[in-house]
């Protein structure tokens, strides 16, 4: 296992290089650039191999140890490039996913000349649970967070 601490200081949030991997990389300089999916990738030489890693899974295993197998890091407050140890927490896959943005509202184009065209439904396990129909998105949105505020608990984030 690398020892990041060797390699990089943390700083809120923040990787800055103690050594310099390349003639562009100083020591003292910020680590990573922020990818097109917005995290902040590091390009990163390790056994010969050259391979980009997540700031993000870098600055848990310093401080934490290494990530178990089967979870992943959350962003608990969704910003993918925030990453203070404060913000980073360990989460299944499933409940990475629930801390998205989602509006749980679907407009159902087959009930357009209905009282109640918009409707909402959540995912429970591996189902989907009906919520019901509705006459405003916003009453859609409203069914939608109240069941995830109750499924999803810490994991869930409103809109």
């Amino acid at each position: 296992m690398v020892n990041y601490s060797e390699m990089f200081e943390y700083r809120d949030g923040k990787l800055f290089w103690k050594v310099s991997p390349s003639r562009r990389a100083k020591v003292g300089m910020e680590a990573g650039s922020r990818s097109s999916h917005g995290y902040i990738l590091i390009g990163f030489q390790g056994g010969g191999v050259r391979r980009p890693l997540y700031a993000h899974r870098i600055i848990w295993e310093m401080h934490n140890g290494p990530i178990p197998d089967g979870l992943q890091i959350d962003h608990i407050n969704g910003v993918r490039f925030d990453n203070r140890l404060e913000n980073l927490r360990l989460a299944t896959r499933s409940q990475n996913l629930r801390n998205k943005k989602h509006s749980g509202a679907y407009f159902d184009k087959r009930r357009a000349h209905m009282k109640k065209p918009w409707t909402s439904a959540i995912k429970v396990g591996d189902k989907n649970k009906w919520l019901g129909s509705f006459a405003t998105k916003e009453e859609a949105e409203m069914a939608y967070h109240n069941a995830a505020r109750e499924l999803h608990g810490d994991f869930y984030r409103a809109v």
